[in-house]
């Protein structure tokens, strides 16, 4: 089913505002909050009025039986299946990515599922935050190393150091990588941040550093040794 959203919208928007509900007797129908009368018989017609004028001639009849007609049924069930659809994709990519951790407990991920419904942001922020604190990785912990800011996680410590000429350079320690390499001592430029990739230039993927500065072009490996920080706290 194609559904026209904007056309939906706009009928929505000329029809008589709700709540609306039926009284007992199918004879009218009320404003639940206001208690005011929004839907009367009047000359053998259904007729919807404002809700906000003193009398029952500004009825808004046509307007009002478009969107009914328009809203009906099958189109509310297509709709809501829409956004329990994209409701699920929302959650998949969460889900997706590199850092979330697999086994969130099923609460946390209803609650994440109710902040994405309400699309409520702030909210959605915590519950990630919740997340990646269960396992000790995330989103989170890679900005703030790749910002150098001295960070206890999956990421190591990063550490602020800088080469002989006084170029700054930081340094990760001890980092567990999630991919094959296994570096544990990672060079980079503060205002760059962690490069994605290792240049074979620049560094070896294995330890023995061939970084070079580039202010000066001393390999980082020996004027920023692994040994310096081998003890580090």
């Amino acid at each position: 089913m194609n559904i026209d959203l904007e056309k939906l919208l706009e009928l929505a928007g000329k029809a008589t505002p709700g709540p609306w509900w039926i009284d007992s007797h199918g004879t009218a129908m009320v404003n639940r909050e206001t208690l005011d009368l929004v839907f009367a018989v009047d000359c053998k017609r259904k007729a919807i009025r404002h809700v906000d004028t003193g009398n029952l001639s500004h009825w808004r009849n046509d307007n009002d039986a478009t969107y009914i007609a328009a809203a009906n049924p099958s189109v509310i069930t297509e709709l809501v299946n829409m956004v329990k659809a994209s409701t699920t994709a929302c959650i998949a990519d969460v889900q997706a990515e590199p850092e979330f951790p697999g086994e969130a407990p099923p609460e946390l991920m209803a609650h994440i599922r109710q902040c994405i419904e309400t699309k409520d942001e702030q909210s959605l922020i915590q519950m990630m935050r919740m997340a990646v604190s269960i396992t000790k990785k995330g989103i989170q912990e890679r900005i703030a190393a790749r910002t150098g800011i001295s960070i206890e996680g999956i990421f190591g410590r990063v550490v602020r150091d800088q080469c002989s000429c006084g170029e700054p350079i930081s340094v990760e320690l001890d980092c567990p990588r999630r991919t094959i390499r296994t570096d544990k001592k990672r060079p980079f430029y503060p205002d760059e941040g962690l490069p994605d990739g290792l240049d074979p230039q620049n560094y070896s993927e294995h330890g023995s550093s061939v970084f070079r500065c580039r202010k000066c072009g001393e390999p980082v490996g020996e004027t920023v040794p692994a040994a310096k920080y081998g003890e580090a706290e």
